[in-house]
């Protein structure tokens, strides 16, 4: 940049009363010719009163002549009022003749208004001599603006004004800002053991392992210089600062229960600078072997330490030849731990400790372990409950469980399937339940998992059975009693009045479902550690005791004193005065009845899922034969069903337990016996009714034809007749409840011959939904 002069003066801030200018990276004229400025000059203004001027780093013209300046100028103004200005370390010019200044000068502002200047304890020139000056004071020619007692008084990195007391920036402090406040910052800080579990500085980590191989540190430290740390000036009485980390190590407690310390060992970082090489950063990675067996409740502290410190390397005072010595900073220490608490013992249950209830009996709400409330159920929701469960050194972490199905082994014992059917990874501590759907109906197997904060974990099992809707007790045959006949219409008779009278129910009722998968069966023991297996439920591992899925049995027998002849079959009403028949038995002994006498036997059942089912039987006495008369014999006679044929007619009568069957035999003239041709069925009657159906049974004759089919027609009812296979009972069903019903029971021979019709009036059941009906 080229700057043309019209007048003596340039467009700035320069006064020039001479024929000297010049400026930053300019061409300077004098006088319309052209003067080039080689370096840069600094951005400033300075007055020039005399012939001389001169800044940092800048050519000097004085009298049209350049003097090289050799040293660094202040960045400051100075005001020369005389031909002598005086500067740390600089070239100091009076009437253009060059004198040096050894002594370093304090960074202050002087005015000065004749040849003198003078500092505290500094050489001053006068007419370029030196007047040393021994003390503290200002000349009247001389006005300080700031004084500096850098030289007297080690400040740095502070600075001290008028007095010598240091005034330190700030993380600093000390009679010579020697201390340090500031503290190493942790980047990283952890630890962990044997790799597995890792524990950060500042927390604590519960775990469960009593044999540790190696411990592993990894420490990351750093420190940055505060900002408001200026440079130093190089050249003067500091000739080296340096601050940072100095120290890095680490100590490895082991506390034993009530808080004794059994090892305490420190060690170093292989990385250890010291004062004199303090680091920005230290890293410290390690692995170290550890042997020593770890015990219950015993905690491991590693405690990682980063010290500050650093040193200042200064001119030693009063000295000619410029020797420096080394004064070190007080540091800081920072410490921060990792502590792994040693929990080796899981969960323990209320029941464990009979601490389930106090001591005034008051009992914590379903202290069960692991329960669902209910264990048998018709529907797949099953609400799951973890209670009564504490944990007194690391406290519980969370609940898991899982699901398996249970099925028979083939030898008679349930089992686990190897797979679980459903995984449940985390339950909070606060919530302690769950729920879920069974896939479908079956036995199974719930394993709780009861974690705490070690990983410590204790194992518990409950059991649900889901059971079909209509899975129920069935009828696998009649109530019998010794020495009676066959069952007519719930009634057995029998002619001893004498002896007593033995019932059997053995193989009467069942469950089919239950008994086909063998679920009341034992479950076998699980194979997990310290298992609280389910107590206070309905399942039992041993399994339970029980006849064809029936687990209890009750009975009541009471008077019934009506003739038979007089006697109606009717519905009747269960009693309420069960007695409970021990150890699943399947016979009692009654006393005997009177002729014309007999007992009412009601028995019930009970099955695993609680379904009951009713039945009862008459036991009656009749020791009198029936009476037979007017017995005719026609012979070659014909009639509509057949052309030519016999027949008998004969009248019989028993006025106790009535006519069951009638028997006869025709012998041709050679003495053997002929068949009947078309006998119809006897001993008709309704075996069982249900609410929507009911057994029939009753007798089939011999005659002289097979028989081709057995028949059932509805009487006024509109219901399509039955074509029976079984030749000895039939089941119906789609009836209505609590409905008379008639049919006509017949036969029909090979011939096509069909026999006389016998007819049934009964009344079906009551429907009782999941009881299996209920029967009369």
């Amino acid at each position: 940049m080229t700057l043309l002069v019209i007048s003596p003066y340039v467009q700035g801030d320069v006064i020039m009363e001479d024929i000297v200018s010049h400026q930053k990276d300019a061409g300077v004229l004098k006088v319309g010719e052209e003067v080039v400025a080689e370096k840069q000059y600094v951005d400033m203004d300075v007055i020039m009163v005399g012939g001389v001027w001169h800044q940092k780093d800048a050519r000097v013209d004085e009298v049209g002549q350049d003097i090289d300046v050799q040293k660094l100028y202040v960045e400051q103004d100075v005001i020369i009022g005389g031909g002598v200005s005086d500067r740390k370390y600089v070239v100091v010019h009076q009437d253009g003749k060059d004198q040096t200044v050894d002594k370093p000068f304090a960074h202050i502002i002087a005015i000065m208004v004749e040849n003198v200047s003078d500092q505290i304890l500094v050489d001053v020139l006068q007419d370029g001599k030196e007047i040393p000056v021994l003390q503290q004071y200002v000349p009247l020619r001389v006005s300080m603006v700031e004084v500096n007692c850098g030289w007297k008084k080690d400040c740095y990195p502070g600075t001290c004004l008028k007095t010598v007391t240091c005034q330190c920036v700030p993380t600093f402090s000390g009679s010579n800002c020697e201390i340090m406040s500031k503290l190493p910052e942790f980047k990283t800080c952890e630890a962990s053991l044997d790799d597995e579990q890792i524990g950060v500085c500042g927390t604590e980590v519960y775990t469960n392992k009593n044999e540790v191989s190696k411990i592993r540190i990894n420490l990351e430290q750093s420190y940055n210089k505060p900002d408001n740390v200026k440079e130093y000036p190089e050249g003067g009485y500091l000739r080296t600062f340096r601050v940072g980390l100095i120290n890095a190590s680490y100590n490895i407690i082991i506390k034993d229960t009530g808080g004794s310390i059994s090892i305490n060992e420190e060690r170093i970082c292989t990385t250890n600078p010291g004062n004199l090489y303090p680091h920005d950063k230290i890293q410290c990675q390690i692995t170290l072997p550890f042997t020593t067996g770890l015990k219950h409740k015993q905690q491991m502290e590693i405690v990682m330490v980063g010290k500050t410190g650093g040193y200042k390397e200064v001119l030693k005072e009063d000295t000619q030849d410029k020797q420096y010595i080394n004064l070190t900073f007080t540091g800081q220490s920072k410490s921060q731990k990792v502590t792994f608490k040693f929990d080796l013992e899981p969960p323990i249950h209320c029941s464990e400790e009979n601490t389930c209830c106090d001591g005034s009996g008051s009992c914590k709400e379903n202290s069960t372990p692991l329960t669902t409330l209910k264990d048998i159920t018709y529907i797949p929701i099953v609400n799951l409950f973890f209670r009564g469960w504490s944990d007194k050194d690391s406290d519980i972490s969370e609940y898991r469980y899982k699901v398996y199905e249970v099925t028979s082994n083939g030898e008679g014992v349930l089992q686990e399937n190897e797979k679980p059917i459903m995984t449940q990874s985390s339950i909070s501590v606060e919530l302690a339940q769950d729920n879920f759907n069974l896939p479908h109906p079956g036995m199974f197997s719930i394993i709780g998992e009861v974690v705490d904060t070690a990983s410590n974990i204790r194992y518990c099992r409950a059991f649900v059975l889901y059971a079909e809707r209509n899975t129920s007790i069935v009828f696998y045959k009649n109530v019998t009693a010794f020495g009676t006949t066959n069952t007519l219409d719930h009634a057995l008779w029998r002619t001893d009045t004498t002896n007593n009278i033995t019932i059997n129910w053995e193989g009467v009722f069942g469950n089919p479902y239950l008994e086909q998968h063998n679920l009341l069966a034992r479950i076998r023991k699980s194979s997990l550690p310290d298992l609280i297996d389910y107590i206070n439920g309905n399942v039992s591992t041993a399994g339970t005791q029980n006849k064809r899925g029936i687990i209890k049995f009750q009975y009541v027998t009471k008077p019934f004193i009506q003739r038979a002849s007089t006697r109606r079959r009717r519905s009747l009403d269960p009693p309420t005065d069960w007695k409970y028949v021990h150890n699943l038995g399947n016979r009692i002994s009654v006393p005997p009845v009177k002729h014309g006498d007999g007992i009412t036997f009601w028995m019930k059942a009970e099955d695993y899922l609680g379904n009951v089912l009713t039945d009862y039987v008459y036991i009656l006495a009749d020791n009198t034969i029936p009476f037979i008369s007017d017995m005719v014999f026609r012979k070659n006679v014909t009639g509509p069903r057949m052309g030519y044929f016999s027949s008998v007619d004969l009248t019989v009568r028993d006025h106790e337990s009535g006519i069951f069957r009638i028997e006869f035999a025709v012998y041709d003239t050679t003495g053997q016996p002929n068949r009947l041709i078309d006998p119809p069925p006897y001993g008709f009657y309704a075996d069982r009714t249900f609410g929507i159906g009911a057994i029939l049974k009753w007798y089939l004759p011999n005659a002289c034809y097979p028989i081709f089919s057995v028949n059932i027609e509805f009487v006024d009812s509109g219901k399509d007749p039955i074509f029976n296979s079984n030749r000895s009972q039939a089941e119906l069903s789609g009836l209505n409840p609590k409905k008379v019903y008639k049919v006509e029971l017949y036969v029909v021979y090979e011939n096509r011959v069909k026999s006389d019709k016998v007819r049934l009036t009964f009344e079906s059941g009551e429907y009782v939904l999941g009881s299996g009906g209920k029967l009369h």
